[in-house]
């Protein structure tokens, strides 16, 4: 039977990518630096993924191995794979890669012929790119970086599968994932053929592809998140069914939708289907998602090229006023992350210098402006 091995053995790791490869006919090995998951997982022999409204769909996956990420063992598995998967959270690549870097040198040495393909499956900016800058990096001489640029694909992936925790009675490993089963993927990116896989859909112009993702499903995401969190919901749906933030949302997906047509000329029908889309999920009360996981990292949210500010900037190139992105914004400075809270910061520091640190955006431009303006102007409120 082929194999696949997916380093992080998390949520979207054991439960989206697994339900997807499990389902191709693959055995599965787990690779996690966390080493209680690890022991779980291998006493077990066995974990369950739920699919949420359609439990007809649910299975047992039992066909896996499971390594601590220092357990060499692993490396064989990885040298007789079908391909790889990562998703282990983009500030983890530091310490993955030079065990990635390794694992790739014995594949070179045992297939120099034959390509390989590792498909990253994170919700972090240019993944795949920063992925390989990390494992070339590391190289031990230039004739395996000439190799691996010829012969290693590092694809990003764009996941929209909601994989949560399991609740009430179920077993700690079990997995609940919303009933969603396409991968799409850099299409350009691959070495050799995109290998076998039920849902993965290599797609061409995939930049333009991922910042839709980012820009439409992500933004409208952090604006019903940090409104949410404003008004004390506990759940996304909830937030997602407040009439005062859902128009927001509607209002903030017509302003990235336009933005996004005047930039890369996207179909009208397909964009406001990608805004349909998102808002039915976010209210959809069979996927009970918690609002402090969808708005944590609050900085990283808020930074120039993410989900709130990278929009809010495209709407304004193209002379859309972001109004209510930026909504979405002054929510977010009041969210409490972890004991980090922008607002408190800005009461310490003061907002024009916040704005230019967390934001990226310097006195002057516009965007800027406008933020410090509406700031301002939801203090009188």
């Amino acid at each position: 039977m082929a194999e696949v091995i997916i380093f992080g053995a998390g949520k979207t790791g054991r439960g989206f990518i697994g339900y997807l490869c499990h389902s191709s006919g693959y055995t599965l090995t787990f690779v996690d630096k966390n080493e209680e998951l690890v022991r779980q997982l291998n006493e077990e022999k066995q974990y369950k993924i739920n699919i949420l409204g359609d439990p007809a769909k649910n299975i047992t996956l039992s066909n896996y191995h499971a390594f601590v990420s220092d357990d060499k063992r692993w490396m064989s598995h990885f040298c007789n794979a079908s391909m790889a998967f990562v998703s282990v959270v983009g500030t983890n690549f530091p310490s993955l890669a030079p065990l990635l870097c390794k694992a790739i040198e014995k594949r070179y040495h045992l297939y120099p012929e034959q390509p390989f393909n590792i498909i990253t499956c994170e919700n972090y900016t240019s993944a795949a790119a920063y992925l390989r800058r990390l494992i070339t990096g590391l190289c031990p001489n230039t004739s395996l970086q000439k190799w691996i640029h010829s012969h290693v694909g590092i694809v990003e992936a764009m996941v929209l599968c909601t994989s949560l925790d399991p609740s009430g009675d179920d077993h700690p490993l079990t997995i609940n994932n919303q009933p969603f089963y396409e991968l799409p993927c850099d299409a350009e990116a691959f070495r050799g053929d995109p290998p076998p896989l039920t849902g993965l859909k290599p797609l061409r112009n995939f930049s333009h592809q991922l910042e839709r993702k980012i820009y439409t499903y992500n933004c409208i995401n952090a604006i019903i998140s940090y409104m949410g969190a404003c008004k004390g919901y506990q759940w996304l749906w909830e937030a997602a069914e407040d009439k005062e933030i859902l128009q927001v949302a509607h209002q903030a997906g017509q302003e990235i939708s336009q933005a996004l047509i005047a930039e890369y000329g996207f179909d009208p029908t397909e964009q406001a289907q990608w805004i349909q889309a998102a808002i039915s999920k976010f209210s959809n009360r069979n996927i009970p998602d918690p609002i402090e996981r969808n708005a944590a990292d609050v900085r990283r949210k808020l930074s120039r090229n993410d989900r709130l500010t990278g929009p809010a900037l495209l709407c304004l190139k193209h002379h859309i006023t972001p109004s209510a992105i930026i909504k979405g914004m002054i929510a977010a400075f009041s969210y409490n992350d972890k004991g980090f809270s922008v607002l408190r910061y800005i009461e310490k520091e003061g907002v024009e210098k916040v704005i230019h640190e967390i934001c990226g955006l310097d006195p002057g431009e516009p965007l800027f402006n406008l933020i410090v303006s509406s700031f301002h102007h939801s203090r009188t409120l």
